[in-house]
């Protein structure tokens, strides 16, 4: 009977396990496509000094290739990563909107 506390747990982790598996590795697992190629990245600053942010930018493989964002955070004590996939859409759309906030572009 007490095996069954454990098997909740071990199904989980079979699953994330199978899911880096078959995206080849943990942050295409996590983008949900391999990564393609790495465009660049911009450091972030703004935040604690202890705290290092990187935003890269990357070519997602797959029939519709999309563009993945990674905001990484490294500190003393830790590592944090929040992927975002965007179509190539929502891509063009969100630079859009980071020209109209900096004042070179108008919008419409």
């Amino acid at each position: 009977m007490e095996y069954l506390v454990f098997v909740p747990f071990v199904l989980v982790l079979g699953l994330m396990l199978a899911k880096v598996v078959r995206h080849g590795g943990v942050k295409a697992a996590m983008f949900g496509a391999a990564v393609g190629s790495s465009v660049g990245e911009v450091p972030l600053s703004g935040g604690p000094r202890l705290v290092s942010q990187t935003l890269k930018v990357h070519v997602l493989d797959g029939a519709d290739k999309q563009v993945g964002v990674e905001i990484a955070a490294r500190g003393p004590f830790g590592f944090s990563m929040v992927p975002v996939a965007l179509s190539r859409s929502e891509a063009r759309h969100l630079a859009d909107l980071l020209l109209t906030a900096t004042g070179d572009r108008r919008s419409a």
